[in-house]
């Protein structure tokens, strides 16, 4: 019987550890995620907007065409729960590992210059 529960004891320490070490190293990768997070900038445009499957309450991915605070732009996509305000901008945040965190429509005034230079016309 004491053999029983010194093995029973074992095995619940040790689960016990592994399932605290897990929760720790999350927190660690998502607090660093969290703290290196890269702003990009654009703006809507509802012709580039398909429909999509629904995941997580988004219906909506749009194919954009961003540009970080230095005007440097590459393709993105970004997946959203309705359709957005055409020729609105948007700054869109983003996290290593987990992708966009947010966005959040802006004035054009509010564009960092180097943004607000791509879309002089």
């Amino acid at each position: 019987m004491k053999k029983t529960a010194k093995i029973v004891l074992i095995t619940v320490s040790a689960a016990v550890i592994t399932i605290g070490a897990a929760i720790f190293s999350f927190g660690k990768i998502y607090q660093a995620t969290s703290e290196h997070t890269t702003y990009y900038y654009s703006q809507i445009d509802n012709g580039s907007v398909t429909e999509i499957a629904p995941h997580g309450g988004m219906n909506y991915q749009y194919s954009l065409y961003v540009y970080d605070e230095n005007g440097q732009g590459k393709n993105m996509t970004l997946d959203t729960s309705r359709i957005l305000k055409d020729e609105a901008f948007i700054r869109i945040e983003t996290a290593p590992m987990r992708g966009v965190i947010s966005w959040a429509e802006m004035l054009y005034n509010e564009l960092p210059d180097a943004v607000q230079a791509q879309y002089e016309k």
